[in-house]
């Protein structure tokens, strides 16, 4: 809300501006739920992490099971080049091949790959990618 005032500063009145939110509200109660469903899902589902590449920024975004199968802590790990360092030597080129050729376009990221956990391990990891544009995102 905004007083109006003439020259003389004389209060003239008052503009406000109202707007509807029910259906922005409606959206997101929507996304809530749909949010806790894929949790749902994946917890009884087991071992899936899910995991989201912002590419522009190189930012990663893991859930907690991403980061129970790596074995490290959580929020250690936000870049593609750490990720990358997590897996097997032998396979870092081919998944890197892979994954440019999944953001080119030419086909979706499905690859199995082996991660050395922290405890010394070689663990298998498959991955499955569903590539989205910012403007599929909004």
């Amino acid at each position: 809300m905004t007083a109006l005032f003439d020259p003389d500063e004389e209060l003239l009145g008052f503009v406000a501006i109202g707007r509807n939110l029910r259906e922005s509200k409606q959206a997101e109660a929507k996304l809530h739920r749909l949010s806790e469903r894929l949790s749902l899902a994946v917890t009884a589902a087991g071992q899936v992490g899910i995991w989201d590449w912002d590419i522009l920024n190189n930012y990663l975004e893991w859930n907690e099971q991403m980061y129970e199968l790596y074995g490290i802590p959580q929020d250690s790990l936000d870049k593609y080049e750490a990720w990358a360092q997590r897996l097997h030597p032998d396979d870092r080129d081919r998944c890197d091949q892979r994954i440019n050729a999944a953001v080119a376009g030419k086909y979706e990221f499905e690859e199995e790959f082996r991660i050395i956990h922290p405890d010394g391990d070689i663990r298998y990891i498959q991955a499955l990618s569903n590539l989205s544009t910012r403007q599929e995102a909004r």
